[in-house]
């Protein structure tokens, strides 16, 4: 549910009094965000059975600060 205010008054809109085109764009939103979670989900899965966090603990690097970057950069990238 959605509060929308004007200068005068409230309103209440709730999913299905909202037009086609806020749907759409919501609907794109999260598929946009769901998208770049997956991704680096799969990454940071992949990563582990690989054993990579334990060549880049040794190396001085964290696994965890690689996929926050990676996410970061995802986002940015799919932005553009």
């Amino acid at each position: 549910m959605i509060l929308l205010a004007s200068p005068l008054t409230f309103a209440v809109c709730t999913w299905h009094s909202l037009g086609g085109e806020f749907k759409f764009l919501m609907k794109r939103i999260i598929l946009f965000v769901l998208t770049n979670l997956a991704v680096v989900l799969v990454l940071g899965v992949v990563a582990s059975l690989l054993g990579v966090n334990r060549f880049l603990t040794s190396n001085g690097l964290d696994l965890t600060a690689l996929l926050g970057f990676a996410l970061i950069m995802g986002f940015g990238g799919a932005y553009l």
